[in-house]
């Protein structure tokens, strides 16, 4: 997570900004936290913490994450997990509805606050612990409206490096203008939400493997549709078997010529 940090902010200094990284934390400092919440922080937000608690919280910092809102000191993280306990039980999903990696939910005991505005009010980020089956205990997911997620990393560690694999390519750049990240061919009049903006850039990857999944089992089913055709070209032999009866009419009419004739003689 070092190497990480530092990666970004070189990164940072090329556009004259910093992350405003705070000092780390000491190892007494994490296990209490972990006790209070009752669950153990993923090992890569683990080692960031011991490196910085966060960021200071200024408006000129550089993003730590493209759309979100700086990373919190551990001490407000606790804060605010307290503070959406109750929202979460108020709001639980006995459905646990799903989508992609994410349960739809709002709040959820198990999802870490760790980045937020001053009053965290705006595009909170959470460290989920509670994703699901096709997510990743310890993805990264952000709001970016007041109630829908997107996930922008498996983990801390991999959403940073993706980020900066965006930054590195030159696909994403600090704007000036603007004073933030943004993808280089976005309008300068354009102001979208971040966040969503850089989870759309993350899938343009993505449909290629679902496309293959999809090819295997079609070819497989190909010998298996074979049969029914067979089966339907049987049913013109039923057809001959129907047209037997038809053959018997002509027994039916020769009582009727028999009994013509006999009125012939009478006559």
């Amino acid at each position: 997570m070092k190497q990480i940090w530092e990666r970004l902010e070189r990164i940072a200094g090329t556009y004259g900004k910093t992350l405003a990284l705070r000092p780390g934390l000491d190892e007494p400092t994490i296990a209490a936290a972990e006790n209070k919440l009752g669950m153990r922080f993923p090992a890569d937000y683990r080692a960031s913490l011991l490196l910085h608690d966060g960021q200071e919280d200024e408006v000129a910092t550089f993003e730590w994450l493209p759309g979100c809102c700086p990373l919190k000191p551990l001490a407000n993280v606790l804060e605010r997990w307290d503070e959406e306990q109750p929202l979460a039980e108020e709001f639980a999903d006995p459905t646990n509805k799903t989508e992609g990696p994410l349960h739809t939910v709002v709040w959820h005991p198990r999802r870490i606050p760790i980045a937020g505005t001053q009053y965290w009010d705006g595009d909170n980020s959470y460290v989920d612990l509670h994703p699901s089956a096709a997510g990743t205990p310890g993805q990264i997911i952000t709001f970016h409206t007041e109630c829908d997620l997107v996930c922008l990393g498996a983990s801390l560690r991999d959403a940073l490096e993706r980020y900066l694999a965006a930054l590195d390519s030159g696909d994403w750049v600090y704007s000036e203008t603007k004073k933030f990240v943004m993808p280089k061919d976005e309008p300068p009049d354009s102001y979208p939400n971040e966040s969503y903006a850089f989870w759309k850039y993350l899938q343009r990857d993505k449909p290629a493997a679902p496309a293959n999944k999809k090819r295997m089992p079609s070819a497989a089913k190909k010998p298996v549709k074979k049969p029914p055709p067979k089966k339907t070209a049987k049913k013109p032999a039923a057809k001959k078997t129907a047209k037997t009866p038809a053959a018997k009419k002509p027994a039916a009419k020769t009582p009727a010529k028999k009994t013509t004739a006999k009125k012939q003689r009478a006559r």
